[in-house]
């Protein structure tokens, strides 16, 4: 953390806690993070007045509808999504199935676009949605293409045992 700003890793540690939680009282944020009460009641406070936390009548904290904002901004910004929505429909028209655009993301994959198809079977898939590269289709396409030794070292890393074909 030789260049990062400790203020600011503390609010994106207050945040985070929302990746997994809906709602956070601020007991549970200072309990969660260890930070000291003040410095915890205070980050709340601006966040909130920032539009970053929302708290409702009950004083629990949920991330605040400019995250919604940022996030449809950054969708409508990545040129990866622009190039393939087209394409996507295409793909999307010729097998009338849903259709998913993921990108790597260290070991993960995240989700960046879908178009549903017509089938009334869904496989439920959010954007922002993050996964491991082993698990899912989508995911383990990268997985599957990625070179051979980087490949090798993800397995062993998650020490996935690999499935014997014709059992």
């Amino acid at each position: 953390m030789e260049h990062k700003n400790k203020t600011v890793v503390k609010a994106m540690t207050l945040l985070n806690l929302f990746l997994a939680r809906e709602r956070l009282s601020l007991g549970d944020m200072i309990e969660l993070t260890g930070m000291p009460k003040t410095s915890v009641y205070r980050m709340v406070c601006s966040l909130e007045e920032m539009g970053f936390l929302d708290r409702d009548e009950n004083g629990m904290y949920a991330l605040g509808l400019l995250f919604l904002q940022y996030g449809h901004l950054v969708s409508e910004r990545l040129d990866i999504r622009k190039i393939a929505l087209p394409i996507m429909e295409d793909l999307r028209d010729d097998v009338d199935e849903a259709v998913h655009l993921i990108v790597r993301q260290g070991n993960e994959a995240m989700y960046i676009e879908k178009i549903e198809g017509t089938q009334t079977v869904r496989l439920y898939t959010a954007i922002g949605r993050r996964s491991p590269l082993y698990a899912g289709a989508c995911a383990r396409s990268i997985l599957t293409f990625l070179p051979e030794e980087e490949r090798d070292a993800y397995i062993k890393k998650t020490e996935l045992v690999p499935i014997a074909s014709g059992t």
